[in-house]
């Protein structure tokens, strides 16, 4: 929610603890949005585990933002 505030639609946003980056294409409104995306996530990710890819758990949740903002 910080970062979202001092950046312009389109604007690639860099988060810490990860490689990748998060096209800024429109804003999260509140919290519950932010948490719902968080859950969906999470849901996918006990339906569908992958223990080889642990490591890569912050970006692929990055990516997955990155697809469910569009």
């Amino acid at each position: 929610m910080e970062t979202q505030k001092s950046a312009a639609t389109g604007d690639l946003l860099t988060l810490p603890v990860t490689t990748e980056h998060l096209r800024f294409t429109r804003a999260l409104t509140t919290a519950l949005e932010q948490s719902h995306l968080g859950y969906r996530f999470i849901s996918y990710t006990k339906m569908h585990p992958n223990n080889e890819n642990l490591h890569q758990l912050t970006n692929m949740f990055i990516q997955y933002l990155g697809q469910s903002l569009h």
